[in-house]
């Protein structure tokens, strides 16, 4: 395959990644948000789930609420100055 990079493509120092994520509706209460993610962080955290992941391929980061809302904040930013110049829109 020769494909260009992203300098070659007009997109210089371009990086790009993927997750998965629960997100809730925005209001939800704080005490459900909480919950559910210390017990995901449990369930994230245990050696046998992350070995499972690991062999999928999957590095599980576990982390707070709002780490989370800032990877999303980010991404839209990044992925913004692709997405919009190039005129890509949801169908």
């Amino acid at each position: 395959m020769n494909e260009p990079g992203s300098n070659g493509c007009g997109v210089p120092d371009f990086f790009g990644n993927s997750w998965v994520g629960i997100l809730v509706p925005v209001a939800t209460p704080a005490a459900i948000v909480t919950r559910l993610n210390t017990e995901l962080n449990a369930v994230l955290n245990d050696p046998a789930v992350r070995e499972k992941l690991r062999l999928m391929g999957i590095d599980a980061t576990p982390g707070s609420a709002d780490q989370f809302g800032s990877e999303i904040k980010r991404d839209l930013a990044r992925y913004g100055q692709v997405v919009k110049p190039a005129g890509i829109r949801i169908e």
